[in-house]
């Protein structure tokens, strides 16, 4: 499994073999190269419209087509138990939703919109006194967080007095809840980032239940199978050219970037003199 770094690092080499090759062919882009750029946009276009990570397409060589299908010889009843497995998912990530909304609505929920209108209106306030800020986001993130260092530790107390003057509990009863105000925020803020990671997995799930769409999910592996030999093939044939950007495994990106800097300045003088020739004919 490759690291962050090392994806980093690919995606880097990458980007740089591509500017030199597009300062070789000085723009014109080869046909095979418009073609294969053209498969990928619309790989990530269905990506998109599927709500789809392409890590997640590796797994969907398992999903089937149609229930009873016998393509990848899989009998009803197991593609029955997928479906049920499917919305098993389903049903978690909307109780982890729920579950992250009911402690963050009371606890920090009303933090938050104050808050917001707050330091909005404090930044309004700054850019109309300042003459070099455009946005002013700085103002409104430092004039949140002083007001959450507010209001948070307030809302606690009015929750404190509330449970003090309408309930029935007592002080140690009083003292536990009071006390665990600071516990549950932390874990209704916990549970919010792990459920806006599930909403963000549950359109998947969704889309599998729809046949059109379980129809091009199980295209995807095959699309992505062949664009991955292709880009590969094409690495494979300019890549040499490219000198340590491919073959080093430690390179070292001042000098990488120094040489792609005067590769640009010298094929924009080119195409400036070709430019003043043509003029002068003229």
């Amino acid at each position: 499994t490759e690291t962050a770094e090392q994806r980093q690092d690919m995606g880097r080499r990458f980007a740089e073999g591509y500017k030199r090759m597009l300062l070789k062919v000085k723009g014109d882009l080869p046909e095979e190269w418009l073609n294969l750029q053209s498969r990928i946009l619309s790989y990530q276009k269905e990506l998109n419209q599927l709500g789809i990570k392409d890590y997640q397409v590796v797994g969907l060589d398992h999903e089937e087509v149609e229930i009873g299908s016998e393509t990848q010889g899989h009998g009803k009843g197991e593609t029955v138990l997928h479906r049920m497995n499917i919305m098993g998912h389903i049903v978690h990530l909307l109780f982890i939703i729920v579950l992250a909304a009911l402690p963050s609505m009371l606890l920090n929920f009303p933090v938050g919109m104050a808050s917001r209108i707050y330091s909005n209106r404090r930044r309004k306030v700054a850019l109309a006194a300042s003459k070099v800020k455009i946005k002013g986001y700085d103002v409104m993130l430092s004039e949140r967080v002083l007001c959450s260092i507010v209001l948070v530790p307030t809302l606690w107390m009015i929750y404190g007095l509330i449970l003090f003057f309408f309930t029935n509990l007592d002080g140690p009863s009083l003292a536990v809840c009071f006390t665990c105000f600071p516990l549950f925020s932390y874990w209704s803020i916990m549970a919010t980032e792990e459920g806006m990671a599930d909403v963000k997995d549950l359109r998947p799930y969704v889309m599998r239940m729809i046949p059109s769409a379980r129809k091009r999910l199980a295209a995807l592996p095959a699309t992505r199978k062949a664009l991955r030999a292709d880009l590969r093939a094409v690495i494979r044939h300019i890549g040499p050219s490219l000198g340590d950007i491919y073959y080093e495994k430690d390179v070292n990106w001042q000098e990488i970037t120094t040489e792609t800097k005067r590769l640009s300045t010298i094929s924009s003088e080119i195409t400036e003199e070709t430019k003043a020739e043509g003029k002068k004919e003229d």
